[in-house]
């Protein structure tokens, strides 16, 4: 019934969710309707919260809008300058895509 992501840390839950999102439209390409969990905590025995996420047709269609981003970003001959580097920049997984 559910998709369910587990994330250490609600540090950036528009990502997790955006993620999660990006899951459900996955599987709802594929015919397989389902609803999303988010669940946050050190371990999955100490959970501090969880949301609730599910692909309502505004969500797909800014989904749809990202994507275009992205593609517009891969076609570009050199990617685009940083413009500002924030705090949690250097607790990014991709901070050597963007720094290094």
């Amino acid at each position: 019934q559910y998709v369910i992501e587990f994330k250490k840390s609600d540090s950036d839950e528009t990502a997790a969710s955006w993620q999660l999102l990006f899951y459900l439209k996955k599987l709802k390409d594929v015919g397989i309707l389902r609803k999303g969990k988010l669940l946050f905590g050190e371990n999955k025995k100490s959970l501090k919260k969880s949301l609730d996420i599910e692909l309502t047709p505004q969500k797909e269609a800014q989904l749809l809008r990202i994507y275009d981003e992205i593609n517009a970003l891969c076609a570009l001959s050199m990617p685009p300058n940083i413009e500002l580097a924030l705090p949690k920049c250097k607790k990014c997984s991709y901070f050597s895509y963007c720094f290094i």
